[in-house]
Parts: structure tokens; C-alpha cells; sequence
């Protein structure tokens, strides 16, 4: 019996010091795994912005605040910047409102629910490339695309959509958002579904309507719901690349350059990797900005 005890005491010392054994070598690969691939690219592209670095030509020459000033005067970053920030804003509200819409219609089906959410979220998990060629090559195409096709059926002249400055921009934004609203789409039956019945039943015997229900009760508590898909939606639009890379490649003329497309033509086309990462270093300054207003006005609302 007392050798029973004794092994009993001496596991469960053991146990604290298994447990370490076992989470040491786990943190320690996290945290290298972040320091390599997270923490150490992001020191280098902020030390690199104040050089002039080439490193086709091996050059890298401190030049202070050369590339901040640079970046400043010169038109095209404002508009590149202004690019960012239009695209952003417009693709992020007409995501989270289509997809709060089709969400609230989805949650009132009985039947085939699941299949109408996968419908919606099938584009979300196609390639952005994929979808970016497909829009490209068969609906905006001039000669022979879909849309232009069904302009001309209706007795309207066909649009050049890519190929002119007016509708380059929306014609990238309309892709985006055909693409990614089942995201918001999928969030929001969520957190419909975590909505307790009893405040919806308790609202319908007091007299209340569905659009009184829907403004007093459902979209309040989507709340936590709303600030992720905005707030998930800025950063990722705010960084838009690919399908401006896939389309237009920042045309016609620079009238569709984002500032990832802006810094990517920079460093990959002239080679000019320190003012690339003044860019960088900017456009993380805005994203932060856009987040923490984000989540200040938020919280004021709740």
C-alpha cells in the first residue's frame, strides 16, 4: 500500500514537468517560426526604407528620410493611395451589406439551407486567379464578353469596362464582391444563429414587425459579426493585388494602381526595394489607422 502511495505522489509531480517538457519545444518553434517569417521581414522592410537598396546591383546606401519624401511628392503614391482606399471602402460596404441581406434570407429558409451557404461560399474558395481570368476573358471581354453581349441585345453600345479609366476601377470592384460577399454571407448565419429565439418570440407577441425586430434586436447583436467582416475586409482590400495584377495590371495608365501594385511595380520592375519598403511601411501606417477607427466607433455603438 505504501509503495502505491508513493508511486501515486511521484507521478503527479511527474506531471507538471511532462507538460513542460512537452509545451517548451512547441512555444520555442512558434515563436522562431515568427521571428523568421513575421518579425524579422517586418524590422528588415523598415530598415530598408531608409536606403537605397538594389539588390540586383548590390547596393544599400543609408539615405535618412530620402524615401519617405519621395513617396510624398510625387502624385502617383497619392493616387495609388487613393486607389487603396476607394476600393477598400466600396467593396467592403457592398460585401457586408450583400451579405447581411442574402444571410437574413438564407436563416428564413427551412429547407436546403446548407446548400444555398455553400452555393454562396463556393467563389470565396476559388482561386483569385481563376476567377480573375474568367471575368477577364469571357464577361469583359469587348469583342465577344457576356456583359458586352447582353448590352448590345438590349440596343446599348457595348463599354470597354478594363480598357477605359471610368470603369476599370468598378469592373475590378463588381469581381471582388461576386467573389468574396459569401464570406460575409457565412459569418452572418453565424452569428443569426446564435441569436436566443425567445427575444425574437418575446418581440413578436409584443407587436412588434420584422423590420423593427431586425433594427432593435438581430442586427444590434451582429454587432461583434459586423466589426469582423469590416474590419478583416479593410485590411484585405486595402492590400488588393492580385485581380488588379490578373486585369489590368494597374491600367489603363495607372488609373487601377493600388499601393501593393504600386510597391510591387517598385521593387520587382526597377528594382528599387528600398522605396518599395517606404511604401510598405505607409500603407501599414493607413491599415492600422482604418482598424483602430474601426473598432473605436464599435465600441461607441455598443
Amino acid at each position: 500500500m505504501a509503495l502505491l502511495i508513493r508511486s501515486v505522489r511521484n507521478s503527479r509531480k511527474g506531471l507538471p514537468l511532462f507538460g513542460m517538457n512537452m509545451v517548451i519545444p512547441v512555444l520555442t518553434v512558434t515563436l522562431v517560426f515568427y521571428g523568421v517569417f513575421l518579425l524579422f521581414p517586418i524590422g528588415y522592410a523598415i530598415t530598408g526604407s531608409f536606403f537605397e537598396w538594389n539588390p540586383i546591383h548590390s547596393v544599400f546606401n543609408f539615405m535618412k528620410l530620402d524615401n519617405y519624401k519621395e513617396a510624398a511628392g510625387y502624385p502617383l503614391t497619392w493616387s495609388a493611395l487613393f486607389n487603396s482606399v476607394y476600393f477598400a471602402v466600396v467593396v467592403v460596404f457592398v460585401r457586408t451589406f450583400i451579405g447581411l441581406v442574402f444571410a437574413v434570407l438564407i436563416n428564413n429558409v427551412v429547407h436546403f439551407r446548407s446548400f444555398f451557404r455553400t452555393v454562396y461560399f463556393l467563389p470565396v474558395v476559388t482561386s483569385m486567379v481563376a476567377v480573375s481570368i474568367v471575368w477577364k476573358v469571357l464577361l469583359y471581354n469587348p469583342a465577344f464578353g457576356i456583359f458586352n453581349q447582353f448590352l448590345i441585345s438590349l440596343g446599348l453600345p457595348p463599354s470597354e469596362w478594363l480598357n477605359s479609366p471610368i470603369t476599370a476601377m468598378p469592373s475590378v470592384m463588381l469581381m471582388t464582391i461576386w467573389k468574396d460577399s459569401g464570406y460575409a454571407v457565412v459569418l452572418y448565419l453565424a452569428g443569426l444563429q446564435g441569436i436566443p429565439s425567445q427575444l425574437i418570440e418575446a418581440a413578436t407577441i409584443d407587436g412588434a414587425g420584422r423590420f423593427k425586430i431586425f433594427t432593435r434586436i438581430t442586427f444590434p447583436l451582429l454587432s461583434a459579426t459586423t466589426l469582423l467582416v469590416v474590419v478583416t475586409g479593410t485590411i484585405s482590400y486595402l492590400q488588393a493585388f492580385t485581380q488588379i495584377f490578373m486585369m489590368t495590371e494597374g491600367g489603363p495608365g495607372t488609373a487601377t494602381y493600388t499601393m501593393v501594385y504600386y510597391l510591387y511595380v517598385e521593387a520587382f520592375k526597377k528594382w528599387r526595394f528600398g522605396y518599395a519598403s517606404a511604401l510598405s511601411v505607409i500603407l501599414f501606417i493607413v491599415i492600422l489607422i482604418f482598424s483602430l477607427i474601426q473598432m473605436k466607433l464599435n465600441r461607441r455603438v455598443d
